[in-house]
């Protein structure tokens, strides 16, 4: 089966409810087995299509979607001035098709474009091996405070551009 086009565009504002549709998907199904019913159910449950606002608003972030068939199937957030990678997510229906990688191969351009150094990252306890792939290494680990309350374990990463 060949794999379909995937486009990578600046994510809009009428893009919020697919975005809050995806990565709700992906955090109830791709985290659901490195948190617990409760941490899942408050992070989930706090994101509204609302909460994309600030981000793709914000000229001093980077907020990109994955488009397959002009349906959004995946996004990712950078913020260039921090050098850090923010969030990739992928719709759990699309996982494993290259959505990922494409998401983190255009955001490796914009940091490239940048002439950043390196890029950092706080990964959720799923998505390590998908950075390490990347060529993320492993910093450190800690907890992440996230702003729904949920108390997130997490792991800290870097990469050498």
């Amino acid at each position: 089966m060949a794999r379909a086009l995937i486009h990578i565009r600046t994510g809009t504002l009428e893009d919020r409810p697919r975005i809050r549709e995806l990565h709700v998907a992906s955090i109830r199904e791709l985290c659901s087995k490195s948190y617990s019913a409760s941490q899942i159910e408050t992070w989930a449950g706090f994101l509204t299509p609302d909460r994309y606002t600030a981000v793709i608003t914000d000229g001093q972030r980077r907020f990109v979607v994955a488009e397959i068939g002009n349906r959004v199937a995946g996004f990712g957030q950078f913020h260039p001035a921090a050098a850090e990678v923010e969030a990739i997510y992928v719709d759990p229906e699309h996982a494993g098709r290259g959505i990922g990688n494409a998401l983190m191969g255009h955001i490796e351009g914009l940091a490239r474009a940048e002439s950043l150094p390196a890029l950092r990252l706080t990964a959720t306890l799923n998505a390590v091996p998908f950075y390490e792939h990347h060529g993320f290494r492993v910093t450190g680990r800690g907890e992440l405070e996230h702003p729904s309350g949920a108390v997130l374990d997490c792991v800290f990463m870097t990469k050498t551009l």
